[in-house]
């Protein structure tokens, strides 16, 4: 991305973009969806605060607080933004095997809220990449097809599963489901390496021979 478009994009100078350290996180990845650019301009229009990581929305297991406002601070500062303002953690594996909490009324929040369940048990660098991958989904990710206010109905939440669980394993990979989910996983590892983590959910090379892979069962199936 260049100088030009970072400052069109943040509503600044060319100047002013280079004074603040040129806002290298503005990658074309950062925005490569209609709903990243949406909500990086409603972080823009807010006058692009600083967020506050401390008051990211996690339930279940204590103790881990530390280490995903770290990650937090990792991330770009729309992505964060959004973050704190639309994703609710649950963190379960060590001394919950379930939960069941109400969930709380986001501060801020303009669309419907993110829900993340994250395996509690791997080290910090696991548990920081695992956060940045779904806090990455979450600010890519296309909103609900059909919205009441700020309510997804479940069956737009249930949407994909009920196409993927209806699909049998040797015909997904002919669904556009398939393609989709494959290149929002590379996008988000891409993502995640871009910002610095290391682990499985930043492995590029992983995400990228599952889209190669998809792409070539169907490549295969039109020539057969």
């Amino acid at each position: 991305m260049t100088l030009d478009e970072r400052a069109r994009l943040l509503g600044l100078s060319c100047r002013d973009v280079l004074r603040a350290g040129g806002y290298t996180w503005l990658t074309d990845l950062l925005v490569s969806t209609r709903p990243a650019r949406a909500r990086l301009a409603r972080w823009v229009a807010a006058g692009r605060p600083a967020p506050n990581v401390g008051d990211i929305c996690i339930l279940g297991e204590r103790g881990r607080e530390s280490a995903l406002q770290a990650a937090a601070r990792r991330l770009p500062a729309p992505t964060a933004w959004h973050a704190v303002r639309h994703v609710i953690l649950l963190l379960i594996g060590r001394e919950y095997r379930g939960i069941c909490a109400r969930l709380p009324a986001l501060r801020g929040r303009n669309e419907a809220p993110f829900v993340v369940a994250i395996d509690a048990r791997p080290d910090d660098q696991e548990l920081q990449t695992t956060f940045a991958h779904e806090a990455a989904h979450a600010f890519l990710s296309r909103p609900a097809a059909r919205r009441h206010g700020p309510v997804v109905t479940l069956a737009d939440a249930q949407g994909y599963e009920r196409v993927r669980l209806a699909t049998p394993a040797d015909e997904w990979s002919d669904c556009p489901e398939a393609i989709d989910q494959a290149l929002d996983e590379w996008r988000v590892a891409a993502l995640c390496a871009q910002w610095g983590f290391c682990g499985a959910g930043a492995d590029v090379g992983r995400y990228a021979a599952g889209l190669q892979r998809i792409r070539a069962l169907r490549a295969a199936r039109r020539r057969a």
